[in-house]
């Protein structure tokens, strides 16, 4: 049976991109039944869709298993990221009634926990300077990012086993690059000021695609991280704790059995990535 906790934030899904872990992602939806979701951004990758369409059959899965949370009684919210910012842009045209509905969309959201912190909601690329004011930088990253994640999936279809992120190339080599590591500091520093000043008792966030829970004084800062590098979320047990988790640390295949036989399909017998079925060979 999944797990039931009370809230469950993802981000950066970047549902379009060739390197989505979809089925990864799809494992965590089926181990997890949470009173609420929250999609912090970039979950369309609407910049990779616009020059190239992609759009797999196991992100129907994904949307279906949304779709039966929600039925069941599971709140969704979302709010929209730098690669899905046309969504920002009918925020200010649609009438409110329209984003009330089945999905909750919002420029951000407060969330106070069973404990009662409350937790400021954003996809964070608003205290990012590069996205903000060097557009040319901010691309020139994305570029090297992507020609990284190629490299990982060139080396999983040579064989080498990477079932970890800390094994990717990719990892390691930001890993060992000083001036992003600044840059990551330097984020999360925006965050929890612009946490600070709001009055709240943290921020949840994601657009680094580097997943991180920490206090720094008495203000929480959780990053979710991503699904095309680390597969990692932030949960809240019915209790209010915070945690960050990773697909790599979960027993999917119990759950994934149990909805294959439901589907009638064949059983799992591992994790799974679709890096074969949406990479171009």
């Amino acid at each position: 049976m999944p797990e039931r906790i009370r809230t469950l934030f993802l981000s950066d899904l970047h549902l379009g991109s060739p390197h989505c872990r979809a089925h990864e992602l799809l494992d965590v939806l089926r181990y997890y039944e949470p009173e609420a979701i929250y999609l912090v951004g970039d979950a369309i990758d609407g910049r990779e869709l616009k020059s190239r369409w992609r759009w797999p059959e196991i992100y129907n899965q994904i949307l279906a298993r949304l779709s039966e949370l929600r039925d069941q009684g599971t709140e969704l919210f979302y709010t929209p990221g730098n690669h899905d910012e046309f969504v920002r842009s009918l925020l200010k045209t649609v009438p409110a009634k329209f984003v009330l509905g089945a999905v909750k969309v919002a420029p951000e959201f407060i969330h106070i926990t069973a404990s009662g912190q409350r937790l400021l909601v954003i996809h964070g690329d608003q205290f990012d300077a590069h996205e903000c004011h060097a557009g040319i930088i901010s691309s020139l990253t994305a570029m090297i990012y992507d020609k990284l994640l190629y490299l990982d999936y060139w080396l999983r279809r040579a064989g080498m086993r990477m079932s970890h992120y800390e094994q990717s190339v990719c990892y390691r080599i930001k890993m060992r690059m000083g001036r992003l590591q600044r840059f990551f500091t330097q984020y999360r520093d925006r965050c929890l000021m612009h946490a600070r000043a709001r009055k709240m008792d943290g921020i949840i966030c994601g657009h680094i695609h580097q997943p991180l829970h920490m206090t720094v004084g008495q203000t929480q800062y959780l990053n979710t991280g991503d699904w095309l590098e680390h597969c990692s979320a932030i949960i809240e047990d019915e209790q209010g704790t915070l945690k960050l988790c990773f697909h790599h640390d979960l027993n999917t295949a119990e759950v994934g059995r149990q909805q294959d036989q439901s589907t009638g399909n064949q059983p799992k017998t591992g994790f799974h990535s679709d890096f074969e079925e949406m990479c171009p060979v």
